[in-house]
C-alpha cells in the first residue's frame, strides 16, 4: 500500500490568481470610497462650499421675496436680528412673524422657517454673521461673514474683493 504524499505534484501552496485578484479589487474599492475622509480639505474645496452656500442663501432669500408678495427679509431695515428673524421663524403673508429668536421657537405660520438654527457660515472667514445694510453699497471689510442689501436683496461674502479665495470662487456667478 502506497502512503499518500502529502504534497502533491503539480499542486503550489497559497493563493490562487483569482483570490488574489478578488482582494485586490476589495481593497482598491475601499481605499477609494475611504480617501476623502482621508485628505484635508483644500483651498479649492472651500471656495466649492462657498458656491454652494451662497446660492442656498440668494435660493432663500428669493424664495422669501416670493411667498412674501416681493417683500424681502428685513425690508429697508438694517438690523441683522430682523433678518435673521425673518430666516429664521415661520411667518405669515404680511411678513409678522409667528416665532422668536431668543430662545428659537419656529412658530406655525404658513411660510418658513427658511434655515433651520443659523444661516450657513462664509467657509472662507468662518464666520455666520450678516452685516445688513439698506444701501447697495457693498462693504468688504471681513468684519461678518455675509454683507446684504435690505433694499435689493443682494448678498455677498463679506471680504476683500481683492481675496483669491473669493476671486475663485466668484468665477462661476453671472449677475
Amino acid at each position: 500500500m502506497r502512503r499518500r504524499r502529502a504534497f502533491v505534484a503539480g499542486r503550489r501552496n497559497g493563493y490562487s490568481l483569482p483570490h488574489v485578484i478578488g482582494w485586490l479589487t476589495v481593497f482598491g474599492f475601499l481605499a477609494i470610497s475611504l480617501s476623502p475622509h482621508l485628505r484635508p480639505a483644500t483651498p479649492r474645496d472651500a471656495s466649492l462650499e462657498l458656491q454652494n452656500r451662497w446660492s442656498t442663501l440668494r435660493a432663500q432669500i428669493e424664495l422669501y421675496r416670493f411667498q412674501h408678495e416681493g417683500r424681502l427679509p428685513a425690508q429697508d431695515s438694517d438690523s441683522e436680528t430682523e433678518f435673521l428673524a425673518d430666516m429664521l421663524c415661520s411667518s405669515h403673508l404680511d411678513g409678522s412673524r409667528a416665532g422668536s429668536l431668543v430662545p428659537l421657537e419656529v412658530g406655525q405660520a404658513p411660510y418658513g422657517p427658511y434655515f433651520s438654527k443659523n444661516i450657513p457660515e462664509n467657509p472662507l472667514n468662518g464666520r455666520e454673521s450678516v452685516l445688513v445694510t439698506p444701501a447697495n453699497i457693498p462693504i468688504s471689510d471681513g468684519s461678518t461673514g455675509w454683507w446684504y442689501c435690505s433694499t435689493t436683496g443682494e448678498i455677498r461674502p463679506n471680504m476683500p474683493p481683492d481675496d483669491p479665495r473669493l476671486i475663485r470662487a466668484t468665477q462661476w456667478m453671472v449677475d
